[in-house]
């Protein structure tokens, strides 16, 4: 009974509490291109085009960065893209702008090589932060593999949680730890797995999202949503809704959530 009692008391704190965990804080690093935006790196002609379109997003990105944000005391975001800033910055802004996600910093490169740009912004932002939860979001396009895995090692003192957005078959491989995803919806089930979110707002994330995606079904006929080789592989759409709509009827768990 003492235990149910506990149990009890736990859902009903994660389900209704609108509040930030106080004790937590968490830095979020995201990339911009191909992981915010729909940008099409690895296509030289559509990159350029896509470069003028900052309303180009993947939808439902901003729900589940402001849903990262309200479960800590404090959530710093940093967007850290390897365009060159002389050439992007006015754009990128706009892109976040519309995107709708939470305020951080931009970080745009400078003259330095895209690799070796990202290692010393991400160095630079860890080192100055005491904080020891880091979440981080990049995709298979070019780089951000390499690169946060280099990272994690450097900082073993941090606790990461990394999601590589799975953007393009033959881009480079997503490493061990890397959580892939297609779309926000692994996100949010992979956000409570890990302690981040309850799983009623995993659910109420992934109902979110789903609405999203098959308003973008209707429209464009999944473009905005699902990358291009989703659609060109035979990925089974609906079968990967089918397998959130069973997941959003799930009766709420009873789990420990950050004791």
């Amino acid at each position: 009974m003492k235990l149910l009692i506990v149990c009890l008391v736990l859902i009903a704190n994660s389900v209704y509490s609108q509040e930030p965990i106080p004790s937590k804080k968490v830095i979020v690093i995201s990339d911009i291109d191909d992981t915010i935006k729909i940008s099409h790196v690895r296509n030289t002609p559509a990159k350029i085009v896509r470069g003028f379109l900052p309303y180009a997003v993947f939808p439902g990105m901003n729900y589940l960065y402001h849903t990262i944000g309200t479960q800590f005391r404090r959530a710093n975001f940093y967007y850290v893209s390897a365009a060159l800033k002389t050439v992007s910055f006015y754009m990128h802004s706009k892109t976040l702008e519309y995107a709708a996600v939470p305020p951080g910093e931009l970080i745009l490169r400078e003259g330095q090589s895209k690799q070796d740009f990202k290692l010393s912004a991400l160095r630079r932002i860890l080192s100055s932060n005491s904080t020891k939860r880091v979440i981080m979001f990049g995709d298979n396009a070019e780089y951000d593999p390499i690169v946060y895995d280099q990272i994690r090692r450097e900082f073993p003192q941090k606790r990461f949680l990394i999601f590589m957005r799975k953007a393009y078959p033959d881009g480079n491989p997503i490493l061990e730890g890397q959580i892939p995803f297609v779309s926000p919806l692994e996100v949010a089930k992979a956000l409570n797995e890990a302690g981040i979110i309850t799983f009623d707002k995993a659910k109420w994330l992934a109902d979110r999202i789903l609405k999203l995606a098959e308003q973008d079904i209707v429209e464009t006929g999944g473009k905005r949503f699902f990358p291009k080789f989703t659609r060109e592989l035979g990925f089974d759409i609906e079968a990967y809704f089918e397998s959130y709509r069973e997941y959003i009827k799930a009766p709420t768990r009873c789990v420990a959530f950050y004791l």
